[in-house]
């Protein structure tokens, strides 16, 4: 795991986004990320706004030199972030044509009825409980549990302890 040390901190790249962070407890023993370039910005200008965001400027989640970073306002960030996507051609953005579709009363009350068919023609699946081993129907293949309570025991289980929960756990 690579390290940087910022202000006699140590901080790491996080497995799942790539940003550099530290943790923290909060004053309730709650565990915290401190991102990295979030603490240059405050640095350098002072506290930041509630709500508003530290955007890199080009794109580089690890390049948290100050001239890269930019205080913007969430919308801002998102408008910026769906534009470049949708440059890159990623699936999950609308067509101009699906947009202009979608934009009337009628394109999406027929898009709303085309997800509701799509769910009537699902197949059951059956499936076991990765908690429990109760055996369930479900049209989602990708669920795991039989329900809320085993999915939030599994949670529960997964943020006090690392080793693997037995199904005849309670």
């Amino acid at each position: 795991m690579y390290a940087m040390i910022y202000n006699g901190k140590k901080y790491y790249q996080h497995s799942r986004n790539r940003y550099w962070v530290r943790d923290e407890r909060a004053a309730d023993g709650k565990r915290k990320l401190v991102l990295l370039h979030r603490v240059i910005w405050e640095d350098a200008h002072g506290t930041i706004q509630d709500g508003r965001h530290i955007h890199h400027i080009d794109g580089c989640r690890t390049n948290n030199l100050l001239e890269n970073l930019e205080c913007i306002s969430p919308g801002e960030h998102a408008s910026i972030h769906r534009r470049k996507e949708a440059r890159e051609g990623r699936l999950g953005y609308l067509h101009e044509a699906q947009r202009r579709a979608l934009s009337t009363p009628e394109g999406r009350k027929r898009k709303s009825e085309s997800v509701k068919t799509g769910w009537k023609t699902r197949k059951e699946v059956k499936k076991e409980c990765k908690r429990c081993g109760k055996e369930f129907l479900t049209q989602a293949p990708q669920r795991k549990w039989c329900g809320q309570s085993c999915k939030f025991k599994n949670w529960w289980h997964k943020e006090k302890s690392n080793d693997p929960l037995p199904k005849d756990r309670p």
